[in-house]
């Protein structure tokens, strides 16, 4: 029989004390990595975090102020005060060719007050006013002045009325002829300024009442287009001149059409009564220029010489015809033996329009250059150039009082007038 005392429980409670023990060891150890790891990786994001504080930035080389170059500023363009030397053009001495514009860009005659009374050579034109007409309606074509200087008239519009006139003392519109039907290529003032005769597409002849802006007559019987019409200077005629190779005459009485001759002259381009009123030229391109006797219907005078042109208009005092030509150049006639005077070279290519200057001794040419030149009669040296147009310069007129010259350029260009001193 066995006496001794039993153990088993007590080693059970034990064995099961030491297993609690070894898992809180467990549990502690796991706590005790984690919180390692968690400082570890706390200490690297702050080193890193450090690092990029602490990073030095990048460094430029600052060259010394000898060599440094920065962004380049604007420096304020200086302004001048000097006045610009104007250099006389020699007189007397150049022959009728092409040379440097006295006056490239400005419409008035150059300052000359600057320069020492000994070096100072006036010119013989002054420019003292100007007057732009806007030109809403088209190319002008024809400009004409009326018999007092007052007014002027303009055609050649493809558009609104079929005639234009300024007043050039109100300096606005007088009147306006019409509403566009057909091209009006010339235009003729009577010698008494009531009534304006206009030279149409149409194959006719309008003449109009002025101041009551009605139609008094319409002339028909050219077979094509009406190129030019001329009042003779007692107003007992009007030339008219047509591509169908005729140049009529239209007789009137107390403002009435009463006859009729008809001339055969060949394609005219343009006619032009001489200042007496007992000559009739006309003008057909390349053809020698044949000077009429109304009277008769018969040549008097065919200038062999001349080359035929796009224009034809006679001196003030009867002795020159003049004419423009497709090269560039304009040709001056002389009546009475058929001479050429001079060649003068107005254009680049080709001469537009010429007008002589009553009473003043100059002549004005407009061609392809956009440019106005004058030429003094006397020795036809050009004296003075003007620009203001926009276009090729398709007319020019001088006033009758020989005060103010008009020019017309381009497409709904403005028509400028400039008034010359005395």
């Amino acid at each position: 029989m066995s006496s001794g005392l039993d153990t088993s429980p007590i080693i059970m409670i034990a064995l099961g004390i030491i297993i609690v023990l070894l898992a809180a060891i467990i549990v502690l150890v796991v706590d005790l990595q984690e919180d390692t790891d968690s400082i570890v990786a706390t200490q690297v994001l702050l080193a890193l975090t450090e690092v990029e504080r602490n990073r030095p930035t990048s460094t430029a080389t600052v060259l010394p102020s000898a060599t440094y170059t920065s962004s380049p500023t604007t420096v304020p363009r200086p302004t001048t005060t000097a006045t610009p030397t104007y250099t006389p053009r020699p007189t007397a001495t150049a022959t009728n060719t092409r040379a440097a514009d006295t006056n490239p860009t400005n419409t008035a005659a150059p300052d000359t007050s600057a320069l020492p009374e000994a070096t100072r050579t006036p010119l013989p034109l002054q420019v003292v006013h100007g007057i732009r007409f806007d030109n809403p309606y088209g190319s002008v074509y024809a400009l004409e002045w009326s018999p007092d200087s007052r007014y002027l008239a303009a055609s050649g519009m493809l558009d609104g009325p079929e005639i234009v006139i300024w007043d050039i003392e109100t300096e606005s519109v007088y009147a306006e002829l019409g509403e566009f039907s057909s091209l009006s290529r010339s235009l003729a003032w009577s010698p008494d300024g009531s009534a304006l005769a206009s030279a149409r597409d149409d194959m006719t002849i309008q003449v109009w009442h002025v101041e009551t802006e009605t139609l008094l007559d319409e002339l028909r019987g050219h077979r094509s287009m009406v190129t030019s019409v001329a009042w003779s200077p007692d107003g007992s005629w009007l030339a008219s001149a047509a591509a169908d190779e005729t140049i009529r005459l239209w007789g009137f009485s107390d403002g009435e059409f009463i006859s009729l001759k008809v001339i055969e002259a060949g394609p005219i381009n343009s006619v032009a009564w001489s200042p007496d009123g007992l000559q009739l030229a006309a003008v057909v391109p390349d053809t020698p220029i044949n000077i009429w006797d109304p009277e008769t219907s018969r040549i008097i005078t065919t200038i062999e010489e001349s080359s035929g042109g796009c224009g034809i208009e006679w001196s003030p005092d009867g002795v020159y015809l003049s004419s423009g030509l497709p090269d560039g150049t304009g040709e001056i006639l002389r009546v009475e033996d058929g001479a050429i005077a001079a060649t003068i070279e107005a254009a680049d290519d080709f001469v537009c329009d010429l007008a002589w200057a009553p009473g003043r001794g100059f002549l004005a040419t407009g061609g392809d250059d956009h440019a106005v030149r004058i030429w003094d009669t006397t020795n036809f040296e050009w004296v003075m150039v003007m620009r203001g147009d926009t276009g090729t310069v398709e007319a020019v007129a001088w006033s009758p009082d020989g005060r103010l010259l008009v020019s017309s350029s381009g497409a709904f260009a403005p028509v400028v007038v400039r008034e010359f001193a005395d």
